[in-house]
């Protein structure tokens, strides 16, 4: 039984990564046996760890603006008719939206190749219905932080989001999108992972973020794990 939901698992990457190449997002390719295109070049992730490691931070925000340029390039304006979670109309009237709703794009899920082009990757945890590009660019920075820490050495997360705009109204609807998401919308291939994400259902969404996230973090590093199993 375990196979056959990290089948569907990865029928479900497969799939997404069809749509969003229809609709002219580059990712990486999955091939009916279940292989995947090997992409030449380094997360955006690591581009920006290279840059803290030696201690340029200027380029590293540098960087972090483009990948913000690249959101928006993929993505459209919309009325947001259809949103994941009906609280997110009380921020939004219209928002920046990616073609499908991606739970699970942030850094280290786009690599850019040896032509600079961004390229995605693992991008399996979907919603056809709207999700403005303010989650994925707070998941973003959760992910880097926690990777990291470092850059609190020349800004924090917080500077970030008043950089970006994303203010704690934003912050707390996106942590209830992520939790409705992955919490109780979704069938998880594991009792580990459903362990790991259970741990704290009940966390006040803005004080407990940075915990949150690195649960969220270790059940998705499971993932990788077994899907690299398969």
């Amino acid at each position: 039984a375990k196979n056959d939901l990290a089948k569907k698992h990865l029928e479900n990457l497969k799939n997404t990564h069809k749509i969003l190449l229809e609709n002219n997002i580059r990712c990486c390719e999955i091939f009916d046996d279940y292989s995947i295109e090997f992409i030449e070049g380094k997360t955006v992730l690591e581009i920006i760890q290279d840059y803290v490691n030696n201690n340029d931070f200027d380029s590293a925000k540098k960087v972090i603006q483009e990948y913000y340029d690249y959101l928006l390039s993929i993505s459209k304006v919309q009325n947001l008719d259809n949103p994941y979670l009906a609280d997110m109309k009380k921020i939004w009237k219209e928002a920046n939206c990616l073609p499908l709703g991606l739970f699970d794009l942030h850094m280290d899920n786009v690599i850019k190749d040896k032509e600079g082009v961004y390229v995605l990757i693992d991008q399996e945890w979907v919603t056809s219905k709207q999700l403005p590009i303010e989650y994925n660019l707070y998941i973003a920075f959760n992910v880097l932080y926690n990777r990291i820490p470092k850059l609190n050495d020349a800004f924090s997360i917080y500077d970030l989001y008043n950089q970006y705009n994303i203010s704690d109204d934003i912050i707390t609807v996106i942590e209830k999108a992520r939790s409705k998401y992955f919490l109780e919308d979704n069938i998880l291939i594991d009792d580990e992972v459903n362990t790991i994400l259970n741990k704290n259902t009940s966390v006040n969404y803005v004080e407990d973020v940075n915990k949150k996230n690195n649960e969220l973090q270790d059940a998705c590093n499971h993932l990788n794990e077994l899907q690299n199993k398969l």
